[in-house]
Formats: C-alpha cells, structure tokens, sequence
C-alpha cells in the first residue's frame, strides 16, 4: 500500500500545487475557465502517477480506473466543493483544510484499491519515492499551510488592535516563502 500512496500522493501534490500557480488557485473559485485548466493540468499528473502504477506491476484496467477516480473527483472538490466551503467559511484555513481533507480521502480510497496490484520492483524505489514525497511536501503545500496559519494570525493580531477596523495584512514578496522551503528541506 506505501508504493500505491506515495505515487498517488505524489501525482496529487504535484498537480495540485506545482502545476497551478497561486494566481490560478485564486482564480478557479470564481472563474469554472481557471478551474477546467486546472482540473485538466491536475488530470495529466494522475495519468503520470497511473503509468507509474502499471509499471509497478498494476493492472491497466486498475491504474485507468484511479486516473479516472481521481480525476473526476478533484474537479468535483475544486468546481463545487471548494466555492461551498468558501461561502460557509471566511477562514481560508478552515476552507484549505477541508478541501485538501476531501482530496486525501480519494488519494487514500484509490491507494488502497490498488494497493493489491502493485509488485515491489527494486527495495530502493519504495524509499526514493517516499524521499521525493516528503521533499515535495517540504515546498508548496507546505508554504500555503505557513502562509494561511500566519495570515491567521496576523488578522488575530489587528482584529485585537483595532476591532472597529479589520485590515488586509500585506502580501510577502516570496523570499519569506523560499527561505521557509529550504530550512524545512
């Protein structure tokens, strides 16, 4: 099952955060356009991570039904569930967290479907997956967490302030943002 999650997890991270840009995940809310492109960018990383199933030894029938399991239900998490989050809650936190909730729980569903198919080929690629995995995770997804934790915070801190006058918090230019990566790396 850990080869099956990390491939799958890795397909997900990578077409959910490195191939969408932050303009791009602000914009697929409102605009279904933004939201298509991204469900399409996100669906050709699932069909990586499917080859790479069938070259672990799955099925092709198994491998197309995860693409296709996983394809249709991050648009339906991104075109509908996502906006519905984002009008019950204000918190972008909240919103990001069970948006990206939902999305492990088809990740999850789909690993242990195919877990079952998957034959091992060498003892090291298991291991240099799982060291991609985390590396990945170290970047992106993990500087949206920071950035939404601290703008949290930051509003927590203004709202205490000043509570007659909530004010946007000032965007980082990006070099907060590297820097994080690479002390979590």
């Amino acid at each position: 099952m850990a080869l099956a999650l990390c491939v799958i997890l890795l397909g997900h991270l990578i077409g959910d955060f490195y191939a969408q840009s932050d303009r791009q995940a602000k914009e697929k809310v409102a605009c279904r356009k933004a939201c298509a492109a991204h469900c399409l960018s996100y669906a050709l990383w699932m069909a990586v991570s499917s080859a790479f199933l069938v070259a672990s030894g799955a099925g092709v029938l198994h491998a197309v039904g995860v693409f296709v399991a996983l394809g249709a239900s991050h648009a339906i998490v991104d075109a509908f569930l996502r906006p519905l989050l984002r009008r019950i809650t204000d918190e972008e936190l909240t919103a990001f967290v069970l948006d990206q909730t939902a999305h492990l729980s088809f990740v999850i569903a789909c690993a242990c479907c195919i877990a079952p198919e998957i034959k091992v080929m060498r003892v090291s690629e298991p291991t240099v997956i799982a060291l991609l995995l985390v590396a990945l995770l170290c970047g992106k997804p993990m500087s949206v967490v920071v950035k939404l934790v601290l703008k949290k915070a930051r509003g927590a801190e203004v709202l205490a302030e000043n509570p007659g006058n909530a004010r946007e918090t000032q965007e980082s230019d990006g070099g907060g943002s590297a820097i994080g990566i690479l002390e979590r790396l």
